[in-house]
């Protein structure tokens, strides 16, 4: 239960960050089984529907420019993976010396994109954080 408050109360926090204009939800206040239908737009429905159902409830918080930064593990974690990582023919990651999707990653796992380079096609990779809170890639899709 109290995972599942975390994971709320993060989403809730990132609601702010891409708000499209018309959204209500207002830093201070509470995204939850009153107010479920502001945060259609901004939540995956699997999400919205426990705040629809009243099974989560979480303080929306406002992140500043600057208040949020990766440390400097990440950073360094980031520039050690160059040369690791290739997306195999299906767009998921994988390691260039075995070709298998990693067991674990940590830093991003392209240092050194160009991002002057635009593709015709975007890729979405995610991350994910394990139960000791460090973070892992997953798979990337064409969207």
């Amino acid at each position: 239960m109290k995972q599942t408050r975390l994971v709320g109360a993060m989403l809730a926090l990132g609601l702010l960050l891409g708000a499209p204009a018309g959204a209500e939800l207002k830093a201070g206040g509470t995204l939850d089984q009153s107010n479920w239908e502001e945060a259609k737009d901004l939540l995956a429905p699997e999400i919205l529907a426990h705040y629809k159902e009243g099974k989560f409830a979480a303080p929306i918080g406002e992140i500043k420019p600057g208040d949020y930064a990766l440390d400097d593990r990440f950073h360094q974690a980031t520039k050690a993976n160059a040369g690791k990582f290739k997306l195999d023919e299906r767009g998921s990651l994988v390691e260039v010396a075995t070709g298998k999707p990693p067991e674990y990653s940590f830093g991003g796992p392209f240092p050194d994109l160009d991002p002057r380079i635009r593709r015709s096609r975007s890729r979405s990779c995610g991350t994910t954080s394990t139960p000791t809170g460090r973070t892992a890639t997953t798979a990337c899709r064409r969207s």
